[in-house]
C-alpha cells in the first residue's frame, strides 16, 4: 500500500468521501453528513492516506492549534485540552480516522500515524492527542506510546459514541520505552 499526504483537490475529495462513507456506516453521522469533515478543513490541518490502486482506502487527518476551540476533541475534552495547552505551545491533533474495510490493519493505521506525526515534527510540534475508542485504549498504549488524559466520556456530535483522549509526546521519540517500530516508521517519513 501506498501512503502519502494529501495535497490536489480530487485527493481532498476523495478522502472526505470515503471518511462521510466510514463514519455514515457506523452510524456515527447522517448519510451526506459533511459537517464534521468540514469543520476540521477551518483550520491548519494535514491530511494523510493509504491506497491500493486508484481509490484511498485508509486515510486521517491532523489539526495542529494553539487554541483550544480548533481542536475536535475540546467538545467534551475542553479542560484537559486547555491544561496541556498551558504547558505545550502547538498540540496537533489526529482526528477523521477513517478505514472502508471491516477490520484495519495494524501496519495500515501505523503508517498513517507515523506519516502525520513526522509532518508534525517538521512543523516542530511534538504533542499529539487523539480521542480513541475506550476498547483500543490499550492498543494505543502499547504500540503508540499514549497515555490516557481525563476519563471516558460520550461524543455527543459522533452519535454519543464512547471516547477517550490520548496523548503522545514526541520528545520521547528516542527513549528506549518508546515503541521501536513507531519510531523506525516516523523516521522512514521524516527523512524520505
Amino acid at each position: 500500500m501506498e501512503f502519502k499526504i494529501v495535497s490536489t483537490d480530487e485527493e481532498y475529495e476523495f478522502t472526505d468521501t470515503l471518511i462521510q462513507k466510514a463514519y455514515h456506516s457506523k452510524k456515527l453521522i447522517d448519510e451526506g453528513d459533511f459537517t464534521h469533515i468540514n469543520r476540521v478543513k477551518k483550520h491548519s490541518f494535514i491530511r494523510a492516506y493509504g491506497k491500493k490502486g486508484e481509490q484511498p482506502i485508509i486515510t486521517c487527518s491532523a489539526i495542529i492549534s494553539s487554541k483550544k476551540e480548533e481542536l475536535p476533541s475540546s467538545d467534551i475534552y475542553a479542560e484537559e485540552i486547555t491544561e496541556l495547552l498551558k504547558t505545550k505551545e502547538y498540540v496537533a491533533e489526529v482526528c477523521l480516522l477513517a478505514d472502508c474495510r471491516k477490520i484495519p490493519r495494524y501496519s495500515d493505521l501505523l503508517n498513517l500515524l507515523s506519516l502525520l506525526s513526522s509532518e508534525s515534527l517538521k512543523r516542530g510540534v511534538t504533542n499529539v492527542i487523539l480521542s480513541v475508542n475506550p476498547n483500543s485504549c490499550n492498543f494505543y498504549e502499547s504500540f503508540f506510546n499514549c497515555t490516557k488524559l481525563g476519563v471516558e466520556k460520550e461524543y455527543e456530535k459522533l452519535s454519543e459514541a464512547p471516547a477517550q483522549l490520548m496523548y503522545c509526546d514526541l520528545n520521547l521519540i528516542d527513549s528506549e520505552n518508546f515503541p521501536n517500530l513507531f519510531r523506525q516508521t516516523i523516521y522512514k517519513y521524516y527523512n524520505a
